[in-house]
């Protein structure tokens, strides 16, 4: 079951609704934060696109300047992302009251002891309800000690370096590897784009096979972002990398579209990504363009190209994941 924001947050509601706060990487959805001279900055794009102006940081992975006296942040899935947005969090505000904010799912009963491993903080837990808990410290005056970004990986016997929390970041995935497999089977022409990009291992893979390619990759999240534009900087310093909510902000033509699209909304699957992408897909592809796309084997992502495409093709399959191929779109569907 999802965490209930209300009921976690409500020890914290009177001094959310007359305190000055920074609010770092709220949920996507709905979260009950009274209105106040509140700032957010988030990693998130869908959740920054729909923050009012005035009260959103800019996308992207540096922190905001401004000092803060209250912080409040919500703690990611990643433990490593955790630890990353705890740290820049102190060094922005020396002398804050940060609060955390973690579901059960992400953590949220072990926050202390990772806030001391992190910062060298003690934490003390002020509300557990709502499958969540809420979790304050201080910041010392002091400088935070800065984390290490970058970590560094092979994968397909390609060095990629990636920030925390971004897909990748422990090595390659059996279903991108399935997908990496299947490249050269097709001659590739004209623009690429690599869709929920990670940390970019795929236009990185259909380069390696077919250099000077024009390619866009996109994401959602700008730690992600980040990490492709420094790994397609040396073999594609002119590729776009773009911010997307999903795959409908996008225009084409493309010769190959490439992805490993998110199949969960936290531990629940969840189609809606990959749907609208094969949705999008032929008002996308340039004339002989073929969109391929890796999932968990069991997801039923056929009747997505049923609806979408007159010719496609299952080209890959193991115990785990498959590999479908779109080629021709379907006339009598209007894109």
């Amino acid at each position: 079951m999802s965490v209930n924001w209300a009921r976690v947050l409500e020890p914290l509601r009177d001094d959310l609704g007359r305190g000055s706060w920074l609010i770092v990487d709220p949920p996507p959805g709905p979260v009950p934060i009274p209105d106040g001279n509140h700032r957010y900055w988030t990693t998130h794009y869908p959740t920054w696109n729909r923050l009012p102006p005035e009260k959103r940081a800019k996308f992207d992975i540096n922190f905001p300047t401004e000092t803060s006296e209250n912080i409040l942040v919500f703690q990611s899935r990643s433990a490593d992302r955790s630890a990353w947005l705890w740290t820049r969090a102190a060094a922005s505000s020396p002398g804050a009251r940060m609060v955390v904010a973690a579901g059960n799912r992400e953590g949220g009963k072990v926050t202390g002891s990772r806030l001391e491993a992190t910062l060298g903080l003690n934490a003390v837990r002020i509300a557990s309800q709502g499958r969540g808990s809420l979790w304050q410290t201080g910041v010392p005056p002091g400088p935070a000690t800065p984390q290490n970004d970058w970590h560094t990986v092979n994968m397909a016997g390609i060095e990629v370096q990636v920030l925390p929390g971004v897909f990748g970041r422990k090595g390659l995935d059996p279903g991108t590897a399935l997908l990496v497999e299947c490249l050269d089977r097709f001659p590739v022409t004209g623009p690429v784009m690599d869709f929920a990009c990670g940390s970019g291992i795929l236009a990185l893979a259909v380069l390696r096979d077919h250099p000077g390619l024009e390619v866009t990759a996109c994401d959602a999240d700008v730690l992600a972002l980040e990490s492709t534009r420094r790994n397609l900087a040396p073999c594609a310093p002119d590729a776009r990398i773009v911010a997307v909510d999903d795959a409908r902000d996008l225009n084409g033509p493309f010769g190959l579209i490439v992805s490993n699209p998110p199949f969960h909304e936290g531990s629940r699957p969840d189609l809606d990504v990959p749907a609208r992408l094969i949705g999008r897909a032929p008002a996308l592809l340039a004339p002989g363009g073929r969109i391929l796309i890796v999932a968990n084997r069991h997801l039923p992502l056929e009747r997505e190209f049923d609806l979408n495409f007159a010719s496609w093709e299952k080209i890959a399959e193991n115990k785990r994941f498959k590999v479908l191929s779109g080629l021709e779109p379907r006339r009598d569907k209007p894109i």
